[in-house]
């Protein structure tokens, strides 16, 4: 049997820390705190006031908690759903390379000054909520193409000046109805037109009278 031997200064060190921890321990429980007149006890975690998902009660492997993390944050980054509708790869009313295209972007942070720039549809990153989109335009007689961040928090507006369908481009005719005009650009990628600056302007013509 081992008997471990103390001096008596050792027993007030031990016995003072035993002391502070318990009051701390019980300054930590909401109990007042007798050293100091200053320090309010913590008070005790409150419930959310929103309640739970029922997904996020009961989820299924995880899988229920990954759709609802990535519903919410779509919702806050895309509120107008873009990605899911005219920058997705199979919605009935998504954006084909030769659409023409209008975007305006805040110039500061701030958000008090804006510029716009209007191209043809040359091609679409789908990545989630990281899907960007390039533009392509004549501006004095120089090719330049812009890219943008669908969810960026800088766009201001994105308006579609042609839409390029499946029977060709729908345009407003002289009588007022609606029509198809040409054909598709069956590619999923309009690089082509960098060396046809022809063809780009005749797909552009709708942005001057725009």
């Amino acid at each position: 049997m081992t008997f471990i031997t103390c001096s008596s200064q050792s027993l007030t060190l031990i016995t003072c820390s035993l002391l502070n921890l318990l009051l701390s321990t019980n300054y930590l429980l909401g109990q007042p705190y007798p050293f100091s007149t200053s320090a309010k006890p913590a008070l005790p975690s409150s419930p959310p006031s929103t309640p739970l998902a029922p997904q996020l009660i009961r989820p299924k492997n995880g899988w229920h908690l990954i759709t609802h993390l990535r519903s919410s944050y779509r919702s806050q980054l895309d509120p107008k759903s873009l990605v899911t509708t005219w920058f997705s790869r199979r919605h009935p009313d998504r954006l084909r390379p030769g659409s023409v295209l209008s975007v305006s972007s805040w110039s500061t942070p701030s958000k008090t000054g804006s510029t716009s720039f209007a191209g043809v549809l040359m091609a679409i990153r789908r990545s989630g909520p990281d899907t960007s989109f390039r533009l392509r335009n004549i501006v004095s007689r120089v090719g330049v193409e812009m890219s943008f961040k669908v969810c960026s928090p800088m766009i201001k507006e994105i308006k579609v000046i042609k839409k390029v369908e499946r029977g060709g481009t729908l345009v407003k005719l002289a009588s007022g109805k609606l029509g198809r005009v040409g054909k598709p650009l069956r590619r999923a990628k309009a690089n082509f037109l960098r060396d046809k600056p022809d063809l780009l302007a005749s797909i552009a013509g709708g942005v001057k009278e725009k």
